[in-house]
């Protein structure tokens, strides 16, 4: 029972890394050309697009870095060998068939795709073993927002307290 607390309750804490991740995610495609251009210099300027894709996966990888530990600590500790290795394979393929034709953007599509698919398999894991709904991962509860409302307005308060 402990263990289906903790899972569900990371699996919320996911979903919030999934979106936060997400949204930074926008940012960083938004602006990764320039800056890019700005840091590294104009002879980097080819790298803009791929960087933008890498971008993406940037919300499964955070939420799965979470999952990951989780799951592990349930006992449970190579519960996502086979999820990885699909992974590997799917990403090493599409990298195969992809870079040839789009360079380095098939690569970064290839991984993008990759971190999908190994998010994906944690959450059916979670939804299997664990009966933690599919939609705890990917939509925030309202009392979760409530919450952090809550924690905001406390660290607020510390703030003011301080002065």
């Amino acid at each position: 029972q402990k263990s289906l607390s903790v899972v569900g309750r990371n699996a919320r804490i996911s979903c919030w890394m999934f979106w936060l991740f997400a949204a930074g995610a926008v940012v960083v495609a938004w602006v990764a050309p320039l800056l890019l251009q700005l840091l590294a210099g104009p002879q980097y300027a080819s790298a803009g697009p791929a960087l933008q894709v890498l971008a993406l996966g940037l919300a499964p990888a955070a939420a799965s870095k979470l999952i990951y530990p989780t799951l592990a600590g349930t006992g449970h500790p190579y519960f996502g060998t086979r999820i990885i290795v699909v992974s590997l394979v799917v990403n090493f393929s599409l990298a195969a068939v992809l870079v040839p034709h789009w360079g380095l953007v098939g690569g970064a599509v290839a991984l993008v795709v990759g971190q999908f698919l190994l998010f994906a398999g944690y959450v059916a894991i979670c939804r299997r073993r664990f009966e933690v709904p599919v939609r705890d991962f990917f939509l925030p509860h309202r009392s979760d927002i409530r919450l952090i409302g809550a924690s905001v307005q406390k660290v607020a308060q510390r703030f003011r307290n301080r002065k």
